[in-house]
């Protein structure tokens, strides 16, 4: 089904995303108060500064997690619409996955190029006695809009980090040639009503005076025509949510923290990806 869809080669990484799914089921991260943390901060800073970055490592793993959690529960909707042969949740699924995945892209894309920038200074954290506290202030906005970004009400300097950005906005950080943003106007037309949505079940009947107007019913048909017309789209679509969380936990196994072991992670060949060449040769110094 998902090879159908979205083509053979995210259909080949499917399992493994169900397998890391599986294995991170019902795992728990703890985050110390603000308050305990100062306490522990003032009398041992290399122990602070430990403590500082297993938590913010934490939060790209829980958002990585969830993240592909969320990109399965789309396309388990999409599988569903397609094999019910239900055009207007096909097309409402779909949208919502390309507004998904522009919104992960756009706040995860840049993680694990940070994470591998920033090898050698985050490992020395947890194998010396580093008391100088490391910050990496896009790091922690990026993790900060994926928890919380919506409406902000207030105007300060978190509200611009949080403040959801327009849809258009996400899509065309990912869609520089304005292809997927012409699609996901498309796809709206049959969630609105509008054109689309209604002549999707209407025929024509020409006639020597007129014409009739006959309702039918082809949502097979036009889910198949969906996918023909636009199959080089929908195979970029799930690389926007998948790919980011994917480098991310694998930069996290990279640290050699039991806690980000994963035998799912493990068992994928990475260099397999272009953009996994790129940023691991952004770490300096790694054997």
């Amino acid at each position: 089904m998902i090879a159908r869809i979205f083509g053979t080669n995210n259909a080949m990484l499917y399992p493994y995303i169900k397998l890391i799914i599986d294995e991170n089921i019902g795992k728990r991260y703890f985050f110390m108060n603000q308050d305990e943390w100062q306490r522990i901060i003032l009398n041992s800073r290399s122990h602070g500064n430990k403590i500082f970055w297993i938590e913010l490592l934490n939060r790209v793993h829980y958002a990585s997690i969830v993240n592909l959690l969320r990109t399965k529960k789309w396309l388990d909707s999409i599988s569903f619409s397609y094999e019910n042969k239900n055009l207007l949740s096909f097309c409402s699924s779909m949208r919502g996955l390309i507004e998904f995945g522009a919104d992960a892209n756009f706040t995860f894309g840049a993680i694990p190029f940070h994470l591998a920038e920033e090898f050698a200074e985050i490992k020395s954290v947890f194998v010396g006695d580093r008391k100088e506290i490391i910050i990496n202030q896009a790091l922690e906005d990026a993790l900060l809009h994926f928890s919380f970004a919506g409406k902000q009400t207030e105007k300060d300097e978190r509200s611009k980090v949080n403040n959801a950005k327009q849809i258009k906005q996400y899509i065309e950080y990912s869609d520089r040639g304005g292809k997927l943003y012409d699609f996901y106007q498309y796809l709206s037309g049959f969630i609105h009503p509008s054109t689309e949505s209604v002549i999707s079940y209407l025929e024509i009947e020409k006639h020597d005076i007129g014409e009739y107007l006959r309702i039918i019913e082809k949502d097979e048909k036009m889910i198949n025509k969906l996918i023909y017309d636009n199959h080089r789209l929908f195979e970029n679509i799930l690389c926007l949510s998948i790919y980011p969380s994917l480098f991310n936990l694998k930069m996290l196994t990279m640290f050699e923290i039991e806690d980000f072991r994963c035998q799912s992670i493990m068992g994928l060949y990475y260099e397999q990806f272009d953009t996994w060449n790129e940023i691991k040769s952004r770490i300096k110094n790694y054997a």
